[in-house]
């Protein structure tokens, strides 16, 4: 059996490590399971506004060359329509991130104060 631990952590996910393996290369590991009241790397805020932005900015991207595209060619009806399309993806990725913060909102205990006795 391989040896290693397993942190359980607080979004669901869990991160695996192996002290020692076995000629079986298990998946898992013998030993102690733990809590661990945070969020994996994956699922923090940072990284998934940045992966939201990501997403967002591709289409962005390709919406801004059709909307210059028809703007170039006078084509009023279809560059009104691709403006539009890069307003409501603005919009849509503030919502997203918005939503995201709101989500993610953990309670951390804080130190008490020391009491002058």
């Amino acid at each position: 059996m391989c040896t290693g631990y397993i942190f359980k952590m607080a979004c669901g996910h869990e991160q695996v490590g192996f002290h020692e393996r076995c000629y079986h290369e298990c998946k898992r590991p013998e030993g102690k399971v733990r809590s661990i009241e945070d969020a994996c790397t994956a699922c923090r805020p940072n990284h998934t506004i940045t992966e939201i932005c990501r997403h967002y900015d591709d289409l962005l991207d390709e919406q801004t060359t059709l909307y210059s595209r028809a703007l170039r060619l006078d084509d009023h009806a279809k560059a009104r329509e691709y403006y539009s399309n890069i307003v409501n993806l603005r919009v849509g990725r503030k919502y997203k991130i918005n939503e995201i913060n709101k989500d993610f909102e953990m309670d951390v205990d804080k130190p008490e104060k020391p009491t002058e006795d």
